[in-house]
């Protein structure tokens, strides 16, 4: 009887993530919602809004570096629906990841 080798998956490894708190627009079309970034790496980021954007979405991301608005595009990669606890006043918060497409130099600076 063969034995079989068993393949060892390997497993992607986690970018380097920041955590910062970085207020950002999103835009989906014409259509414009207000979000916060709570991580972020050179080639994605978790961002906490009340609006919810489906998966695999393309979306456009302007972000405040130093002085400058850099405009970033990305998609939708995962969702969480966070709803508040019954009786509270709090407006649903969602958590969304995004993918970033081809970031610009000025928001890769930030990880040298």
């Amino acid at each position: 009887m063969k034995k079989r080798a068993h393949k060892r998956w390997k497993m992607k490894e986690r970018e380097n993530r920041k955590q910062k708190i970085i207020r950002v627009l999103l835009k989906d079309g014409e259509n414009s919602y207000p979000g916060i970034i709570t991580n972020f790496s050179k080639t994605g980021m978790s961002i906490k809004t009340e609006h919810v954007l489906p998966t695999y979405k393309v979306i456009d991301i302007c972000v405040k570096i130093g002085e400058k608005m850099v405009p970033l595009k990305g998609s939708v990669r995962w969702v969480n629906e966070i709803s508040p606890p019954p009786g509270e006043v709090e407006t649903q918060q969602n958590l969304i990841g995004v993918s970033l497409h081809n970031p610009p130099v000025e928001y890769l600076q930030h990880f040298e």
